[in-house]
């Protein structure tokens, strides 16, 4: 029961952290001065890259200094508890940040129900839906047979390359 409980806390903390990168983006590009955007929109990356180190440091570290039964005893909750201010933190600051400036002014000065671009949105999606479609399917097919071909496939040499896959292969 806690392992499962563990990894679906990990999988709504990944959606949702995965779901909160684009909004931040935006609110820093949006706050952010012309001159400086670029460089300023870089710290998003880089605290999630330092985020990832400093967890695999703190994990790195618990499993050096632990035997194997406290880690599964309570060693496994540390990392949680230390990312629960951080969390916090990050609840604070997106109930409490204001809108950005361009957000504001997009408020202020469009209708809430434009039907023009209503229909233009509904036009798009109708003639794009057979390709869309295509796409997600052939990308479904593709990751349901990496999925279930991996467990069969792990620990094998892969095959030898076909001989016209060897021919171009020697040309470039």
């Amino acid at each position: 029961m806690g392992a499962d409980l563990l990894l679906v806390a990990r999988l709504v903390q990944g959606f949702s952290t995965g779901g909160e990168y684009g909004s931040a983006m935006r609110s820093i590009a949006e706050h952010a001065p012309d001159c400086r955007r670029g460089f300023l929109g870089s710290w998003l990356e880089f605290g999630i890259l330092a985020g990832y180190v400093l967890g695999a440091a703190l994990v790195t570290w618990l499993t050096a200094v632990l035997s194997p039964e406290d880690l599964l005893a309570w060693g496994w909750r540390v990392p949680f508890l230390v990312a629960r201010p951080l969390g916090l933190a990050g609840l604070y600051l997106r109930l409490w940040l204001e809108e950005t400036p361009a957000c504001g002014h997009l408020e202020r000065h469009t209708l809430h129900r434009d039907t023009r671009m209503s229909n233009e949105l509904k036009q798009i999606f109708r003639s794009s839906a057979p390709v869309s479609g295509f796409i997600l399917a052939a990308g479904g097919a593709i990751a349901a047979a990496a999925v279930l071909l991996m467990p069969e496939t792990a620990g094998k040499p892969l095959p030898a390359a076909p001989p016209v896959l060897a021919a171009l292969g020697d040309r470039a």
